[in-house]
C-alpha cells in the first residue's frame, strides 16, 4: 500500500508496482481504517503495531494481516 498525507491510497503489487486498486485511508479509534475501490473486503479497520520501521497490521480476531517496513518517497 501507498498512502498519502491527504488521506488516499494505493493497492500495489510488490512484484512489478502495478496499481491494483485505490482508495481513502484514516485513523479511527486509534485503528487504521481503510477503504477500497474494488477488493474485498472494502471496508475494514486494523489495529497498528510499529516500532519506526516495521508496521504490523491486525485484524479484529488478532491476526496478522500486514507486515510492512516504512519506506520515504
Amino acid at each position: 500500500m501507498r498512502l498519502s498525507n491527504e488521506g488516499h491510497l494505493a493497492v500495489v503489487r510488490s512484484t512489478d508496482g502495478t496499481e491494483l486498486d485505490t482508495g481513502v485511508w484514516s485513523v479511527r479509534n486509534n485503528q487504521f481504517c481503510r477503504e477500497l475501490k474494488k477488493l474485498e473486503p472494502r471496508k475494514m479497520c486494523l489495529t497498528v503495531v510499529s516500532d519506526g520501521t516495521r508496521v504490523q497490521l491486525f485484524d479484529p480476531r488478532g491476526l496478522m494481516f500486514i507486515d510492512a517496513r516504512v519506506e520515504g518517497n
